[in-house]
């Protein structure tokens, strides 16, 4: 998938970033984190996973600024910060958080998959010589999505007035 860039106003054709390598590099620069040693294209992959991470967390306030032509939830309309000023553009808390969660996705998913059918085992039976399995459930077997909890970054955003916290501050 080709990195594309969106801008402050949300009309980049198959946007998929909220940030670009530099200001990935500068905003760690300034934690006194080097990471120049990462190539761009795996900056830019983090970038993308990071983004994405980003939308689809959380709920946020206001809608996509052109609706369902925009890939990307920011810019939004209607969108205002904890001190209820109107903001423009892709937030610098948004960028901010990005850059974070790209960052902790070099060692860890930022979400995984598991089946909550794991979670839900009444009894378990296994046989070798024959080659037998039996596995009974308490409940339906189903799968689901686990958000990986990468607190700065959430908090950033949830701190950031963004967030929808009435609706509840993650997505299932």
């Amino acid at each position: 998938m080709a990195f594309n860039l969106q801008n402050d106003e949300g009309t980049v054709v198959d946007a998929n970033a909220y940030i670009d390598q530099a200001f990935f590099i500068a905003y760690w620069a300034n934690k006194n984190i080097d990471v120049s040693a990462l190539t761009q294209a795996v900056v830019e992959g983090l970038i993308v996973e990071a983004t994405q991470y980003t939308d689809e967390r959380f709920e946020y306030f206001g809608c996509p600024l052109n609706g369902r032509d925009q890939t990307t939830d920011f810019p939004r309309s209607n969108l205002c910060d904890r001190n209820g000023y109107l903001v423009a553009g892709v937030p610098r808390e948004v960028k901010n958080a990005v850059a974070e969660y790209a960052y902790a996705g070099q060692s860890n998913p930022l979400s995984s998959f598991y089946s909550a059918a794991d979670q839900n085992i009444k009894s378990e039976m296994n046989k070798v010589d024959v080659l037998e399995e039996k596995i009974e459930y308490q409940g339906t077997k189903i799968s689901a999505s686990a958000w990986n909890i990468y607190q700065l970054a959430d908090t950033m955003l949830k701190n950031s007035g963004f967030v929808n916290t009435y609706l509840g501050t993650m997505r299932a």
